[in-house]
């Protein structure tokens, strides 16, 4: 439900239904590439999709999207 997704990304930067072009992983810092061209850095990336479409999104990451990015800055 949005009040559960409220909770759980309380204090956390998302970015719902948004195009990434790809994701890797240097230094304990994900960076995420969007379609825009536009480069954000995070400490973690939660991918809520199928296993398949987040390994072709993977460059140097090993983790388990279009759909939805919670992307987490600790």
């Amino acid at each position: 439900s949005t009040l559960v997704f409220a909770r759980l990304t309380e204090g956390v930067t998302t970015h719902l239904k948004c195009e990434l072009v790809s994701v890797s992983h240097r230094a304990g810092k994900s960076t995420v590439t969007f379609a825009t061209g536009q480069q954000e850095h995070f400490d973690r990336v939660i991918f809520a999709c199928s296993s398949d479409a987040a390994l072709g999104l993977l460059k140097v990451c090993v983790c388990v999207c279009v759909c939805v990015c919670v992307c987490v800055c600790v």
